[in-house]
């Protein structure tokens, strides 16, 4: 693929900002979240090939359940299998196309709702029916997709030769050792969509310098931006420390429905990480839930946000009592979330203008150099 002229100068912007000097950090040109012509390359080089979050392994616990979801407007199917193991596969039928399932469930095999062709958990074709003596099922099935697990977290790829993900981020698996993300249960689930670029949401998600006056009366009372600091790593993630506000006391964990979890002193758990696995993965965890959204492009100028919460609660998402003391971060997440998408859909329209420039940013927006390091990275290969 021929780069065209105006990605191409994109691209040598995206690269300056990547080179910059820490103490002379500034913003991405506003033509990176309009462009069409760079969002081609970025689905073909990052979204076709790196690894996307569809979801947490504990909503599929049992033999036979899954879900569905969609990478690069790929179908997927995400199973969990008779051992235990999880497959993610092409949700595709390998006969006429069409998709084979649709939501949640469990099933002991996939039949096609199109021609009844019939699948098991792994994709394997188990019945083609009125084929013919002389069809030939051996190798007939529906496609795997690459998939990885990360603290709980399935991430799929569409490149059976994507470079492996755990290695690149090992620097994130020391930050959040202490929290037992794997254990957690999904308590909240749901799927958006934002008028917004998906890069305008990863950085938003990564920087903690909007956190006061975006958030004033909600996540600014339980982690004000005095108690962020920033580190240093890789160009695949990114992560901050912060620290719960000197005046907000979490409830002790009920032990009706509280997982305890020993590796955690009470230091720790009044601290915060915010993390991300680029191209699109962001998550916060602060004592004993996790906060997370995962974003795929639908254009330039709109996003689908994959959204969750989990936390160490023995609860089912149909019992839950959202006043109860330790659940207190299910409406405060709801409260901030919508804080954040109208800061950046407005940060899409000023985008937008043709009158928007590049600017110096704070030290508390160092994500935005190591998302276009990473930028640079995958999209000049």
């Amino acid at each position: 693929m021929n780069t065209p002229k105006n990605v191409a100068n994109l691209l040598q912007d995206i690269s300056a900002v990547a080179l910059a000097s820490d103490d002379a950090l500034f913003s991405m040109p506003p033509q990176v979240y309009c462009d069409e012509d760079l969002l081609t390359l970025e689905r073909e080089r990052i979204f076709r090939r790196d690894w996307v979050c569809v979801g947490r392994a504990d909503e599929i616990r049992d033999p036979g359940d899954y879900f569905t979801s969609d990478l690069d407007s790929v179908p997927i199917l995400v199973v969990r299998q008779k051992d235990g193991s999880i497959l993610a596969l092409v949700n595709v039928c390998a006969h006429r196309a069409t998709i084979v399932a649709t939501g949640t469930g469990c099933a002991r095999a996939f039949v096609c709702p199109y021609h009844a062709w019939t699948y098991a958990l792994d994709g394997t074709l188990l019945q083609a029916p009125r084929m013919g003596k002389d069809f030939d099922s051996a190798g007939v099935g529906m496609t795997q997709a690459q998939l990885t697990e990360w603290n709980g977290f399935l991430f799929v790829s569409l490149d059976p030769d994507a470079r492996p993900l755990l290695p690149r981020i090992v620097s994130l698996d020391h930050a959040v050792a202490d929290y037992r993300i794997d254990k957690m249960r999904t308590l909240h689930r749901e799927t958006f969509i934002w008028n917004c670029n998906w890069k305008i949401l990863v950085e938003n998600g990564l920087e903690a310098y909007h956190i006061n006056a975006t958030h004033t009366d909600t996540l600014a009372q339980v982690a004000p931006v005095s108690k962020v600091r920033m580190v240093d790593g890789p160009a695949d993630c990114f992560h901050y420390t912060s620290g719960l506000s000197d005046s907000f006391v979490p409830d002790k964990p009920d032990p009706k429905i509280a997982i305890a979890n020993p590796d955690i002193d009470e230091a720790r758990q009044r601290e915060a990480v915010v993390g991300g696995i680029f191209p699109s993965f962001v998550f916060s965890v602060s004592g004993d839930w996790v906060w997370w959204i995962s974003m795929q492009p639908i254009s330039a100028r709109s996003v689908r946000v994959d959204h969750g919460l989990c936390g160490l609660f023995d609860i089912d998402q149909d019992l839950i009592d959202r006043n109860h003391p330790n659940l207190y971060f299910l409406d405060l997440a709801l409260a901030f979330n919508e804080e954040d998408r109208v800061r950046v859909e407005a940060v899409q329209r000023g985008a937008e203008s043709g009158l928007a420039r590049q600017s110096r940013l704070s030290p508390l927006e160092a994500a935005t150099k190591r998302l276009a390091a990473y930028l640079t990275q995958s999209l000049e290969n």
